[in-house]
């Protein structure tokens, strides 16, 4: 019986810790989906000089950012979201103010997006 016990224990344990894994995936990869896509788009109009429409994809990303950071800060990496989150800060401080750099810090921040996302991939190393 206290054998039986253990083995529900540790089959309990490792049912709970894959759960975590896959529910943060998940919730890193709702960054990419809901922010990376528009900061993709914001790059593509910003290299196109269609400032108006990168701006308005820009600020897609941000109230997105806005809405999910608090969630993906719980599973993620909080330096990861720290970064990220002054990153998309400074961009969006730079496009109101029309002052260029902008694009290699669209670059940054797609690449901040994923290292956050690569960091969280289901793993054996990632379930110890």
């Amino acid at each position: 019986r206290f054998v039986n016990s253990i083995v529900y224990a540790a089959g309990a344990l490792f049912v709970f810790v894959l759960s975590m894994c896959v529910t943060s995936s998940c919730l890193t990869r709702r960054v990419e989906n809901r922010v990376g896509v528009f900061l993709e788009q914001s790059l593509d109009e910003f290299i196109s000089e269609n400032d108006d429409a990168a701006f308005q994809n820009l600020e897609k990303a941000m109230t997105n950012w806005n809405d999910i950071k608090e969630t993906t800060a719980v599973f993620a990496s909080h330096s990861s979201v720290d970064e990220l989150d002054e990153q998309l800060t400074e961009l969006y401080a730079m496009a109101q103010g029309g002052s260029d750099g902008k694009i290699p810090k669209i670059k940054l921040c797609l690449l901040k997006i994923q290292n956050l996302c690569d960091d969280e991939k289901f793993s054996v190393k990632a379930l110890f």
